[in-house]
């Protein structure tokens, strides 16, 4: 997993995840593995929409002079 991907390439890595996971061609244990993959680029998205949502709440406040 590349953890300097953009917010648009996580999200379909965890759509590749999801796929996979939904085909059933994979065993339980590597449905968990994916799983926690998954979660682990997900909170990495979130981490990054918050920063982008401090730094527009900043670029906004600046503005309002």
């Amino acid at each position: 997993m590349e953890t300097n991907n953009t917010l648009e390439e996580n999200i379909k890595v965890i759509e590749g995840i999801v796929e996979k996971i939904e085909e059933g061609n994979v065993t339980l244990e590597e449905s968990i593995i994916l799983y926690k993959e998954g979660i682990s680029i997900l909170e990495k998205c979130n981490t990054k929409i918050e920063t982008i949502e401090k730094e527009l709440i900043i670029i906004k406040d600046q503005n309002k002079v």
